[in-house]
């Protein structure tokens, strides 16, 4: 109900996940003295359902305009089986788009736990109606649960940053330690620096692995549910000494814990991973 034109007057993009169709137009406003830009689009609607101009979406680019506050993390506690963290409110002469989180095993940044960003949609969707639905509505970006069982067992430190609507990013906040007590710990898997940190982590499309090959081998990359059952596997083929990287994509995985198993010759490593909407 989303594109009711007829076949063949229109195209579509991969990477456009919704559409409206829509009489539109655009006015473009240029800012030269303070080096800025306003792109609005308004909807005239359909032929069924006519609009006089209604906005429907804005961005813009403003160089001058100050970057946000630096945010703080308020707090994290433990909540079940998830760790809850909190960031501080956000300020600054925009307003917030993303917010990026990360853990890390000491404040030198030595070992990225879980790099992540939580975003905000800029777009309203549409009801059969027609009528814009508010996306955002029911996100709260500034508060996010990690599975305990994906943190380190004693302690980690978490830090922050916010970008705007701009596209400005904050500076990081401090670090903030938090100490854990009585996380489990997974079983059966080899620490070994063989396989690195997955990017980002938690993810939403897809995530992206580096590795290394100690020597010529086979290298083939296995997925597990927590029930340990084989989701996904891929087959790298024989790659000689170096360090490479593989993209994971599997859009048809529901959310939660996942398990990431590299083989390469006589080693065997294996890495847990988060998939959030």
């Amino acid at each position: 109900y989303l594109d009711p034109w007829a076949a063949g007057e229109n195209r579509d993009f991969n990477e456009i996940n919704i559409t409206v169709s829509n009489y539109v137009f655009q006015i473009l406003e240029i800012d030269i003295a303070n080096h800025s830009f306003r792109n609005s689009a308004y909807s005239q609607g359909t032929l069924s359902k006519p609009k006089n101009g209604e906005l429907i979406d804005s961005w813009y680019k403003k160089i001058k305009q100050d970057a946000p506050k630096t945010p703080s993390v308020e707090n994290v506690s433990a909540n079940g089986n998830f760790v809850q963290i909190s960031t501080s409110q956000f300020s600054g002469a925009d307003s917030i788009m993303t917010v990026q989180i990360q853990i890390t095993a000491s404040k030198q940044n030595a070992e990225i736990i879980i790099d992540t960003l939580i975003q905000r949609v800029n777009i309203y969707g549409v009801d059969n109606l027609s009528n814009p639905v508010d996306l955002n509505k029911d996100i709260n970006i500034s508060q996010i649960n990690f599975p305990t069982e994906n943190l380190p067992k004693n302690s980690f430190y978490v830090r922050t940053r916010y970008r705007d609507y701009n596209l400005k990013w904050s500076n990081w906040s401090d670090y903030r330690l938090y100490t854990t007590t009585g996380l489990a710990k997974i079983s059966g898997i080899e620490n070994n620096n063989l396989l690195f940190r997955n990017f980002p982590n938690p993810f939403k499309n897809n995530t992206t692995f580096e590795y290394e090959v100690l020597e010529l081998s086979e290298v083939t990359f296995r997925f597990y549910d927590v029930n340990n059952k084989i989701i996904f596997e891929k087959k790298e083929g024989l790659k000689p000494k170096g360090i490479y990287s593989f993209v994971f994509s599997n859009e048809k995985m529901k959310n939660g814990t996942y398990f990431c198993e590299m083989i390469s010759g006589n080693h065997k490593i294996t890495k847990t991973i988060i998939k959030l909407e």
